[in-house]
């Protein structure tokens, strides 16, 4: 506990070791986790991450001092050590979660992934943002047959309010008029003239 309140770079290596141990208690380790988290060095993202990956009874605890911890440029070197998908989501949920721009870039990276789930988690985040990069995948998303995807993809490209999503929408009052009330708020709101 009290290395984990520390809360420097000189505390990692120990607390490290802490949580790679296999047979280290589960309250050992998730106060060490913490610590981890809030010394905000980077050298700790790779061991978290391992053990994400390695004990599935830890998952939770980290991604919940992750979260209450660690800063968007921590978890954005984390979300680029990720491996697996389900820390990839979990990673991008916490980033979206922060509201900060520095995570812009680690998210529009996941813009490609293959996971669904993560690629629309990373949108909506950079839509919450602001950054134009959420357009396509946005209209992506609008255009799918999930239709709650669909309708939070309208959604986000309203708060987004880039012009640059005008003629993609405009599209979509015509394909989707079940959803005009909504198109209409996203288009008014991108400021389309049209």
């Amino acid at each position: 506990m009290a290395l984990s309140e520390a809360a420097s770079p000189a505390v990692v290596p120990p607390l490290v070791r802490m949580i790679q141990a296999p047979k280290e208690d589960a309250e050992v380790v998730r106060a060490c986790v913490q610590g981890l988290g809030r010394s905000g060095d980077p050298a700790a993202a790779q061991p978290l991450c391992q053990l994400m990956q390695n004990r599935a009874d830890m998952r939770q605890s980290v991604i919940d001092a992750l979260a209450k911890s660690t800063a968007a440029p921590q978890l954005s070197t984390l979300l680029k050590q990720a491996t697996d998908t389900d820390t990839k989501r979990d990673l991008v949920r916490l980033l979206r979660k922060t509201f900060d721009a520095r995570a812009a870039d680690a998210l529009a990276a996941m813009l490609p992934d293959p996971d669904e789930d993560t690629k629309t988690e990373a949108a909506q985040g950079l839509a919450d943002l602001g950054d134009a990069r959420a357009v396509e995948p946005l209209i992506a998303l609008a255009r799918g047959t999930d239709e709650e995807s669909a309708a939070d993809a309208i959604d986000a490209l309203r708060r987004l309010a880039n012009p640059a999503a005008s003629e993609a929408l405009l599209a979509l009052v015509t394909e989707q008029p079940y959803r005009k009330a909504a198109l209409m708020r996203a288009l008014g709101a991108a400021g389309a003239a049209q």
